[in-house]
């Protein structure tokens, strides 16, 4: 159609259709128009063809085909939720966060350990289930979940449409994870202003956004800040905050690590499928992401069968949340000094000085 619609134009505009030189290539000679309407293949055997694609293919059967469909359909609403909870609208206290994490990262590894599990072992169940009377007349189908050869079981459809579930299940899972990390990183590093400037104890300049973001918005969005922290004298009468900024910055980085943990040993559903073929003690879990201690070597570029580590998104995510949290510490610390000059009432004394006063016939002298 838009062959059409340009030669059109072409052959009513000519050289005035496009300003500057043009040169096209020669128009090529339109092929004879075929007598049938079919695509021409050589000769083949189709029976031996049709058979051999049936033996090696999983998409072959109704019930495998709709039972594909319907595991796709759970994990992809399985992509739509979050490890966290990165929707905060109001400051509240370190430990008020810290439960509100947590109670998010119990819920998404109760679904994944037990719920979206089963969901996917009674989609199996249901699809393959066996008729008595057509098992006895033509024998044990394919998909058979009754199979009790381990060597026919290993070489069968069945085994080979469960590596295909185990590997849907794996994508999900890292999917997912991926994008709920990026978005708790992201959630709270837009509350760490991009410079502070601490002028006194009433005055705290806290820049957020570039000139440049400024000026495509428009006017600076309204912040809110993330934490609730109270400002105490302590028992060492001195100022101090009711949570350090160590303790918040420790916190966050626990609640990363604590997700990415929650999403581990999630039982294949292999194993709970066909309990009789797997006798052994040994659980067999999908494969999850883990946050390597340190940043995994980049592959050798000459080695082409070397491939980069599968987890090293997961550092970087993990660096960037800490280099950024970590920005807080020095500015608390140079607001609280300001403080200093009030160290003469922090030392006051209320019942000492009260106590001079206690004996009305020996009064200390008033300045």
């Amino acid at each position: 159609m838009n062959k059409i619609i340009f030669d059109k134009h072409l052959q009513s505009n000519g050289p005035n259709l496009i300003s500057g030189p043009l040169t096209l290539p020669e128009e090529k000679p339109k092929a004879q128009a075929p007598y049938y309407g079919m695509i021409i293949i050589p000769p083949h055997n189709f029976p031996e063809s049709f058979s051999n694609f049936c033996f090696n293919s999983i998409l072959n059967k109704d019930q495998s085909i709709r039972a594909m469909q319907e595991i796709r359909k759970e994990s992809n609403d399985v992509l739509q939720r979050d490890i966290y909870n990165p929707n905060i609208t109001k400051p509240m206290r370190v430990s008020e966060f810290n439960q509100i994490q947590k109670s998010s990262t119990s819920q998404i590894s109760y679904y994944l350990k037990e719920t979206w599990v089963n969901k996917i072992k009674d989609i199996i169940k249901t699809n393959f289930q066996e008729d008595p009377a057509l098992t006895q007349q033509f024998g044990r189908p394919w998909y058979s979940l009754n199979e009790t050869s381990k060597e026919s079981y290993e070489t069968g459809k069945l085994k080979k449409f469960l590596t295909q579930t185990k590997f849907v299940m794996q994508d999900t899972l890292l999917y997912m994870t991926e994008a709920s990390v990026k978005r708790f990183v992201k959630a709270i590093c837009d509350f760490v202003p991009l410079d502070c400037k601490v002028i006194d104890a009433n005055h705290v300049n806290n820049v957020y956004y570039t000139p440049e973001e400024v000026a495509e918005m428009g006017a600076p969005k309204p912040k809110i800040p993330l934490f609730h922290i109270d400002l105490t004298v302590g028992e060492d009468r001195r100022p101090r905050y009711s949570t350090s900024a160590k303790e918040v910055v420790g916190s966050i980085l626990t609640i990363f690590d604590a997700g990415i943990k929650s999403l581990q040993e999630i039982n294949q559903v292999e194993q709970k499928l066909l309990p009789h073929l797997f006798k052994t003690n040994a659980k067999m879990f999908l494969k999850a992401t883990h946050r390597p201690d340190y940043r995994p070597e980049e592959p050798n570029p000459e080695d082409m069968k070397e491939l980069p580590d599968e987890n090293t998104w997961v550092f970087d995510e993990f660096s960037k949340l800490r280099d950024c949290i970590t920005k807080i510490i020095e500015p608390l610390e140079r607001y609280i000094v300001t403080f200093d000059k009030y160290q003469k009432e922090y030392d006051l004394d209320p019942e000492k000085i009260m106590g001079q006063w206690s004996d009305p016939d020996d009064w200390p002298e008033v300045d």
